[in-house]
C-alpha cells in the first residue's frame, strides 16, 4: 500500500485507461515487484500534504511516495504524526520557486509586497516546508495556504491568488495548462531551498526501509549499467534474479516492471522538469558539473570471512 498524490508527474489518473501514471507509481511497483516478483499488486492509496505522515504512521499505507523532503526534523519528530520516520536516498533534487502572473512573480521574487506589489497573494501548499520559509519572509495576509495540489493550483486558476509557490514539478507551465490555466504564464529566478525528496517508511521495520532503499539504487544502478526495462531479460540468463549476489529482492523483477531510473524519469518526469543538473547520474556531468544520483556499492551480500594470518595482515 503506497500513498501517492494526486499530482501530475508523480500519480495522475490516465484518461484513457483509467490507471494512475507517474514516478510515485512506478516506484511503488518496483519495490512490490522485488519483494513479491512478477505477480505483484499494488494498492495507491491517495494522500495529501496533510494526511500523508499521519497516514504512514497509522499503518493506513507501508510506503509514502508523495514527494517528500528530507529533513532533520521529520526524521526525529514530524509536527503532525508526533513521530520520526526513515528516509530513502532522494530520487529526485528540487527546490522552492515562484511562478504565475508575470508581474506578480516579479513581486514575489524581489521579496516586494507593498506599492505596486500591494496586490500580491502567493498560494502554497499547508503542511509543507514551503509554509514555513514563506512566512519568514512574508506577511501572513500575503499568503493563500491551500491543503491539497487540487485545490492550490484551482484557487490560482480561479484568481485566488497571483503567484503560486512551489518546487518545480509543482509550477511549470505544463502543470498549470493542464489543470485549465490559459493567462500569461512566468517563472521566478531564485530558488529558496534545497528540496532532497525521499520515499518515507516508519522507523519500526528497518528491515523494510533498507529493502526499499536498495530497491532505488538498484535502478540508478540499472540505468549507469545500461540495463532496462527490454534487455533485463539478456542479463537474466545464466544468473538467478539476484544478480551477482545472493539476496531475496527481486531486482531484475522491478527492472522488467518499470524499467531502469532513466526511463523512469523519462516516461514521467521529463515534460514536467527536464532531467538535468543534480537529477543527473553522478558520472553524466555537462560543463564541469555533475549529478548526485549514484548507487551504493553492494559489497559481497552472501556469507563469507577473512582468514586472518600469523602476523595480523589480512
Amino acid at each position: 500500500r503506497c500513498g501517492v498524490p494526486n499530482k501530475y508527474g508523480f500519480s495522475i489518473s490516465n484518461d484513457v485507461t483509467g490507471e494512475k501514471e507517474g514516478i510515485s507509481v512506478d516506484f511503488c511497483k518496483a519495490v512490490a515487484a522485488a519483494v513479491l516478483g512478477p505477480d505483484y499488486q499494488v494498492d495507491l492509496i491517495e494522500v495529501t500534504s496533510i494526511t500523508r505522515f499521519t497516514s504512514l504512521a497509522g499503518r493506513e499505507i507501508d510506503l509514502l511516495i508523495w514527494g517528500d523532503t528530507h529533513t532533520m526534523e521529520r526524521d526525529f519528530h514530524e509536527a503532525r504524526a508526533q513521530v520520526g520516520f526513515q528516509f530513502t536516498d532522494p530520487y529526485f533534487y528540487d527546490g522552492l520557486g515562484f511562478a504565475g502572473q508575470p508581474l506578480a512573480v516579479q513581486c514575489a521574487d524581489n521579496y516586494n509586497w507593498l506599492g505596486e506589489c500591494r496586490d500580491l497573494k502567493i498560494c502554497v501548499n499547508s503542511g509543507t516546508t514551503h509554509v514555513d520559509i514563506l512566512r519568514r519572509i512574508f506577511p501572513d495576509p500575503n499568503l493563500v495556504p491551500r491543503d491539497t495540489k487540487d485545490t492550490f493550483l484551482h484557487e490560482f486558476i480561479d484568481g485566488g491568488c497571483n503567484v503560486i509557490a512551489g518546487e518545480q514539478n509543482d509550477i511549470s507551465e505544463i502543470v498549470l495548462r493542464n489543470a485549465g490555466y490559459t493567462g500569461e504564464f512566468g517563472s521566478g529566478e531564485k530558488v529558496l531551498s534545497k528540496e532532497p525528496l525521499a520515499m518515507v517508511t516508519r522507523k519500526s521495520d528497518q528491515s523494510w526501509t533498507d529493502v526499499v532503499n536498495w530497491v532505488l539504487r538498484a535502478l540508478i544502478h540499472a540505468e549507469m549499467t545500461n540495463i532496462s526495462q527490454e534487455n533485463a531479460n539478456e542479463f537474466i540468463s545464466g544468473h538467478d534474479h539476484g544478480h551477482d549476489f545472493d539476496t531475496e529482492i527481486d531486482f531484475f523483477s522491478a527492472l522488467e516492471s518499470v524499467g531502469n531510473y532513466g526511463e523512469i524519469y523519462s516516461r514521467n518526469m521529463e515534460e514536467v522538469v527536464p532531467r538535468k543538473g543534480l537529477n543527473l547520474l553522478y558520472t553524466a556531468g555537462e560543463g564541469g558539473q555533475s549529478g548526485l544520483h549514484y548507487s551504493h556499492p553492494t559489497g559481497t551480500v552472501d556469507a563469507f570471512h577473512y582468514e586472518f594470518a600469523l602476523n595480523g595482515k589480512i
